[in-house]
């Protein structure tokens, strides 16, 4: 009963539109004769020939029952799927927080996979996040959440999230030091230093070499850092969620080893 209720106001909905439109059309007389002529059409139909058959089945009716099916096929994939996605909050032990509106294609009930952009809220705190959906209203929906947009519902709920995505600081730590020391080299950098570890992954400060100071900073921030994240995930197999690469004032850190970020770039997903 549950899962039926939750179909009503949407149902109530198309029928109280249904319902103003035939209110506010110019031709309801003649509509409800038709409407008349349609049903004893109907119930005489084992009487009459196939032509009055063809009569009753005009291109219009037909039309009008394709968007019918459109629209009620909808409805039934948006409230199965919102019901899939209550169950999935409290698999993941996350508890009082209403399931919002969702985005979904208009086709979804005839794909078989599809992104399912789905608001949460809880008190006046609200965010949105992807959900992954396989299977059909049907046959079952399997969801999937990424653990980063897991982490958005949490924040709403004040609970902390912990990523399953860190390898221990004890491997990450040389392998970042080995990779950045190649940049060193190869002059792209004069220096870095490992700033700190959070459950993303690493902060690393660098000081721009020469001929990349004149540059967007930004840029060869992010490129410095979508190096060592691809080093880190692709070449040494690792597990890390995002790496922060924060370019610093030169000057100032040879001066007195002070930090001034002058920009920063990104890599990975948090």
């Amino acid at each position: 009963m549950t899962a039926l209720g939750s179909f009503v106001p949407l149902i109530a909905f198309v029928l109280a539109l249904l319902l103003v439109l035939f209110l506010t059309s110019p031709d309801r007389r003649a509509q409800l004769l038709q409407l008349s002529d349609t049903a004893g059409n109907i119930a005489n139909m084992r009487r009459r020939p196939l032509n009055t058959l063809l009569g009753v089945l005009s291109v219009k009716r037909g039309v009008y029952a394709i968007v019918l099916f459109c629209l009620v096929s909808y409805i039934w994939t948006y409230q199965s799927l919102k019901q899939e996605v209550r169950a999935l909050l409290v698999e993941n032990q996350i508890e009082g927080v209403d399931v919002g509106s969702l985005v979904i294609p208009y086709g979804a009930f005839f794909r078989s996979a599809y992104v399912a952009d789905t608001g949460f809220s809880k008190s006046k705190k609200r965010t949105r996040a992807d959900i992954s959906v396989e299977g059909h209203s049907w046959s079952g929906f399997e969801l999937h959440i990424s653990e980063i947009e897991l982490a958005k519902v949490n924040k709403i709920v004040g609970k902390a999230f912990v990523f399953s995505y860190l390898t221990d600081v004890k491997v990450l730590e040389p392998a970042i030091k080995k990779h950045m020391g190649k940049l060193v080299r190869n002059k792209q950098i004069d220096a870095f230093e490992i700033e700190t570890f959070d459950n993303r992954g690493p902060y690393v400060l660098v000081v721009l070499s020469e001929k990349n100071r004149s540059k967007d900073i930004n840029v060869v921030a992010t490129e410095l850092a979508e190096s060592l994240h691809t080093n880190l995930t692709k070449t040494n197999d690792l597990k890390v969620n995002q790496v922060v690469m924060k370019v610093i004032d030169p000057d100032l850190y040879a001066a007195s080893k002070r930090v001034k970020v002058l920009g920063r770039g990104k890599a990975g997903q948090y």
